[in-house]
């Protein structure tokens, strides 16, 4: 199965690739390389990873970034969200999405 794994350097992230690999699976990891509110950026991700599966894990969750920049911390976590689902549905091989929280 080909992987695609959003927030992949991160600590969930970083685990989940590890596993994914150990069981034969093609991974891409995607992170802060990536503009996650970026549509087009996203969609050109998404397209080259050509996924069967898309494990959403990137999203601001410390406290103190929501009290410090609550509008990018609702832009990362709610506009990037839309943007993966948005690009998931357009790249052509129709991959399962999980979004976790």
């Amino acid at each position: 199965m080909r992987a695609l794994i959003t927030g992949g350097r991160g600590f969930v992230g970083g685990w989940l690739a590890e596993h994914l690999r150990g069981a034969g699976d093609e991974v891409v990891a995607i992170d802060q390389e990536v503009e996650i509110t970026d549509p087009k950026a996203v969609l050109a991700a998404v397209g080259a990873a050509e996924p069967e599966a898309v494990y959403h894990l990137a999203a601001l969750t410390h406290v103190g970034q929501s009290w410090d920049d609550p509008l990018r911390v609702l832009e990362v976590n709610v506009l990037g969200t839309a943007a993966v689902l948005a690009a998931a549905r357009q790249c052509g091989t129709d991959p399962r999405v999980l979004v976790t929280s």
